[in-house]
């Protein structure tokens, strides 16, 4: 369930092309090339799973557990049905073919009010799994669920996980 990693690195490529380039090093892309497989190598041989941790560090736990999360999505809601995420992983959309509430694939717009409303707004739409990686939840979250009857799934480390029951 591990997606691959490497294309994160190809901007460090033109990067050392850049410095050998600014360096007058003969033969920069050459040099670049090689400096840039020495230092991929390793990567290559290693589990996905390490290889994600060395390039994204602490971002892991929602990157590497949304695969898994977005493959339960999908066995557990039908196409039509909509998600709500709280978490800056657009993935899980794209893994499970699941649409958005909103037209917000992620937090980082949410530094507008306007943009943070119309996200919250969206929960009307009665998403069947809702995705949270805030802790505490946001006080809004927080009163959604004192209205709407959502279980939450205990299977994940550090994703909360909100189904919405079918009748």
């Amino acid at each position: 369930l591990a997606r691959p990693v490497d294309h994160y690195y190809f901007p460090f490529l033109s990067g050392f092309v850049l410095l050998s380039a600014t360096l007058r090093v003969k033969w920069p892309f050459f040099l670049s090339l090689f400096i840039f497989a020495l230092w991929l190598l390793p990567l290559g041989f290693s589990r996905p799973y390490t290889a994600f941790l060395k390039t994204h560090g602490s971002a892991i736990r929602y990157s590497y557990e949304s695969a898994r999360l977005a493959t339960e999505i999908q066995k557990r809601t039908r196409p039509t049905d909509l998600i709500f995420l709280w978490v800056d992983e657009p993935q899980i959309l794209y893994l499970s073919g699941r649409r958005s509430t909103s037209r917000f694939f992620n937090t980082f717009a949410f530094h507008s009010p306007i943009a943070l409303s119309e996200h919250i707004t969206s929960l009307d739409n009665n998403p069947a799994v809702i995705v949270n990686y805030e802790s505490p939840l946001p006080h809004w979250l927080s009163d959604f669920f004192i209205t709407h009857p959502y279980v939450r799934s205990n299977e994940y480390n550090f994703a909360q996980v909100y189904w919405l029951p079918h009748p």
